[in-house]
């Protein structure tokens, strides 16, 4: 029987050996088989009728059954055996064709690179203490654990503090201040909109007048209520006031906080309103001087003349029009309190009783029950010509009974942000360079976000001009907060340490010495072993410390490197993460001495993604030392990554012979940062901030892991550009600025397909051109992309896209808010804007646009059978 195909045994061919083994470049796989069985067996049995073997031109037979032919296929099949392995070992021997991982960790460690550890991820835990009113100390030691609350189906992670932790009660989950007491001097009061009072039933009501007094001997200032509005949550009233002009809202903001102003005494409102005796009086009968006139004439009237003896308050000039009397009995308006006379235009001037009582009086035509009210200073001006009528008085208003309010604190609505952290409290002040965490939601409405800040120094704080003001604590930072957070949602936690992924061991025993063995070589017992971030070029640590007798041995990069007497060891992890430790032979790293069980292992196990939690998963307190109450990580951890993989191990080997570890250009920071460990995507750009060049690179974690800014990651990164690049050239790193990709298409498929089906088919297909693997940072999405993504997939008739673009969300409300369809989806790279006055020069990081794989809302694909 004869089948066709490079594998048959019995076959024959035209095509002659040795094949041609040209290969172009970026090939997947390598052409070096000088042939197969078929060109094998071809070849030879052509060559039993050539010139070359005149001797075998007797055998004509080509009948596979005779043992000639049978000698030559069994050639056949050997040369078909070995240039297959043949090939397979060619392909081993270069990084873009090895299939073994073991090939690949060796080419790269040709070049001096080594498969990069997967990371663990680090973060920030935040403790609070039991109330103490002595605010003793407290110190949470190195190593302390804290265990995460799982998601379903998930495993618990172990995070221990990374050094001691020296805390107190009152340092705690702090509180900004949300409410301040009102800014209060002249050129306030006549400024200010709002004033807020104590309680929700303070009696104020809109057209009230308010009389504010400072101990400057000068009148009170008077306002008027525009309206008012109760709080009953805060237990404050809200009093608008009638705005008056710019100028004294701008005043007022001027002179907040200079010292040297009159100080504020009270302020009071006026809940009486009346008006002066005879403003109701009817006017009196004119006489017409003329004797016997009948009384069917028509009466004329005329205004009373005021009786200047009625409103003197003694026999001097200077005691003229000073004792006011006001319409009705009003018992409530004591000596020495204000009141208000109201011109009919508005105008209002403050006067001080001197004295008051009640009485009756008839006078203009009428009688009545009075309060009379003498004032320090006349409260009506003559008229320049002619008697004074009582026309003067008719339009006046009087209000009176001033009552005290008391002025409440304001509700502090400018957002949180800048170096300066205002308390609600006054605290013992932590020392220089504390380290604390500030959680809130940010003001444009965003996700809860956080950040890390180092405190420089604290004072506490009294603000002058605002009466009732209560000392508060102010934490100086060393750096602007990155978010305007909304104050009522901020909190400082001031007990915070670091902490990272992963579970001390302990092997006192991990084997015994030997000098008689060299390159004694010991597993550990449990993986896989805990690597964190570090400044070192490769980017990881791992936390292993290997004692022999009593003595520390340190870790070396390579053992045939180390100096004949050098305590070290070499240091190496499998897939699984087993570690083991291989020391010297006495040349190339000094051997073990002899002991018995004299090696002891400390070690920590944990590491990847898993590490990588949402704020406030951390909560389990795993031993609870004296004092401590609770445990909380107030932002998200970050930087936990897997190892490399095999295609990121093809990508990252040649990295090192490019950098060297020293950074000159831009493509040596690119590089140098995509080879260290728990970096995914780099991108370096060369921008100018504030007149100097930067080098700003761009980082996205292995599999775009979340990075934030704080990640030891990120710190780490930035202590190497220290140490490898130019000291004179400033440098910044920036986690990348990620946009989900939103699609919606119709598509026909054929009738012979089904859409159950076909639909995950064609999802995968357009998550995987757009995936984190396949994008670059900086590089833009196109809809062409996607459209020859989804047809491509066998069985799609035609696409047809009704959506197309991206956002910074992740919620099917951020999905829905994109319409149309764009053409591209810019990504732009690392860039300077400028922010709103004041003008401001804001860094902007790299942007990535990706797919979003799981996210509901994002890829709605709607799929029928074309017509």
């Amino acid at each position: 029987m004869c089948a066709t195909g490079e594998g048959s045994c019995c076959c024959t061919t035209g095509a002659g050996t040795p094949l041609p083994t040209d290969n172009p470049p970026g090939a997947a796989r390598l052409r070096a088989r000088a042939g197969t069985h078929a060109t094998f067996l071809a070849s030879m049995t052509r060559a039993l009728s050539g010139s070359a073997h005149p001797e075998l031109a007797e055998l004509s037979t080509r009948d596979p059954a005779d043992p000639a032919l049978a000698l030559l296929d069994a050639w056949a099949c050997v040369g078909d055996v070995l240039t297959f392995y043949q090939e397979r070992i060619a392909d081993e021997g270069y990084l873009g064709t090895a299939t073994e991982r073991r090939s690949l960790v060796e080419l790269g460690r040709l070049v001096g690179y080594r498969p990069r550890p997967g990371l663990a991820a680090d973060g920030w835990l935040a403790y609070t203490l039991d109330p103490d009113p002595a605010d003793v100390e407290v110190t949470v030691p190195a190593g302390s654990q804290v265990q995460s609350v799982p998601d379903p189906g998930a495993q618990p992670v172990v995070f221990e503090t990374a050094e001691d932790l020296v805390a107190r009660p009152s340092w705690g989950a702090l509180r900004v201040r949300t409410r301040r007491p009102m800014p209060m001097t002249r050129e306030c009061a006549l400024g200010l909109r709002v004033v807020y009072v104590d309680g929700v039933s303070a009696g104020v009501a809109p057209n009230d007048r308010l009389l504010f007094h400072f101990d400057d001997g000068k009148l009170p200032t008077l306002r008027i209520v525009e309206s008012v509005h109760a709080d009953a949550l805060a237990g404050t009233t809200a009093v608008a006031l009638v705005r008056i002009s710019d100028k004294f809202e701008k005043a007022c903001r001027e002179t907040v906080g200079r010292t040297g102003r009159a100080a504020f005494v009270r302020l009071d409102v006026l809940r009486v309103r009346a008006a002066p005796f005879g403003t109701a009086a009817p006017q009196k009968l004119k006489s017409t001087g003329e004797v016997g006139a009948t009384a069917a004439a028509v009466p004329e009237f005329e205004e009373w003349p005021l009786d200047p003896a009625l409103y003197t308050v003694g026999t001097k000039p200077e005691e003229e029009r000073r004792r006011l009397w006001l319409d009705g009995d009003h018992p409530r308006i004591l000596r020495g309190s204000w009141i208000v006379i109201e011109s009919a235009d508005g105008w209002g001037t403050p006067f001080q009783a001197t004295d008051v009582r009640s009485r009756g009086l008839a006078h203009y035509g009428i009688t009545g029950k009075v309060t009379v009210l003498d004032l320090p200073t006349t409260w009506y001006d003559n008229p320049a010509d002619g008697t004074p009528l009582l026309s003067l008085h008719r339009g006046l208003t009087v209000h009176a009974q001033a009552e005290p309010l008391t002025l409440a604190d304001g509700p502090f609505t400018d957002g949180l942000t800048g170096s300066a952290v205002d308390l609600d409290r006054v605290i013992t002040a932590p020392p220089p360079s504390r380290t604390v965490l500030i959680s809130g939601a940010p003001v444009d409405g965003g996700a809860p976000a956080g950040e890390v800040a180092h405190v420089l120094a604290t004072h506490t704080v009294t603000d002058p001009n605002r009466p009732g003001a209560t000392p508060y604590t102010v934490l100086e930072l060393a750096a602007g907060l990155r978010h305007t957070y909304r104050r009522d949602t901020v909190t400082v936690w001031g007990n915070a340490v670091r902490a990272t992924h992963g579970e001390t061991r302990e092997e006192p025993a991990l084997g015994s010495g030997d000098a008689s063995r060299p390159g004694q070589t010991f597993t550990l017992a449990a993986h896989p072993l805990t690597h964190v971030a570090a400044p070192a070029a490769d980017g990881g640590q791992a936390e292993l410390t290997v004692r022999v007798g009593e003595s520390a041995w340190s870790e070396t990069d390579e053992i045939a490197h180390a100096a004949p007497a050098e305590h070290a060891y070499e240091l190496r992890a499998d897939d699984t993460g087993t570690a083991t430790v291989t020391f010297g032979d006495g040349r190339r790293g000094s051997r073990l001495p002899t002991g018995t069980a004299n090696i002891a292992a400390r070690y920590r196990v944990g590491l990847g993604r898993a590490g990588n939690l949402r704020a406030g998963q951390l909560s389990q307190l795993r031993a609870k030392p004296l004092g401590i109450d609770a445990v909380v990580n107030p932002l998200s951890t970050g930087g936990g990554t897997d190892a490399d993989t095999d295609a990121a191990l093809r990508g990252r080997a040649p990295l090192p012979t490019l950098a060297m570890d020293r950074l000159v250009g831009l493509r040596d920071y690119a590089d140098f940062t995509l080879a260290r460990a728990g970096i995914g995507r780099a991108a370096a750009a060369r921008l100018t901030v504030g007149g100097r060049e930067l080098v700003h690179v761009t980082v996205a974690g292995v599999d775009d892991a979340e990075l934030d800014p704080d990640t030891a990651v990120v710190t780490s990164l930035l202590a190497a550009f220290r140490r490898y690049g130019d000291p004179g050239v400033p440098a910044a790193v920036a986690p990348r600025t990620r946009w989900n990709l939103v699609l919606q298409a119709r598509i026909g498929i054929a009738p012979d397909r089904s859409a159950v089906l076909l639909e995950p088919r064609v999802r995968a297909e357009f998550e995987r051109v757009f995936a984190f693997g396949a994008r670059e940072l900086g590089r833009s999405a196109y809809v062409a992309e996607a459209v020859a993504a989804l047809q491509g997939v066998p069985g799609v008739v035609f696409v047809d896209v009704r959506r197309f673009g991206a956002t910074l969300g992740t919620t099917p409300a951020d999905a829905a808010e994109v319409t149309g369809v764009a053409q591209r989806v810019l990504a732009r790279p690392a860039r300077v804007e400028f922010g709103a006055a004041p003008p401001t020069e804001v860094v902007r990081p790299a942007d990535l646009v990706v797919a979003a794989p799981g996210l509901p809302g994002f890829v709605v694909l709607n799929l029928e059978v074309a017509r």
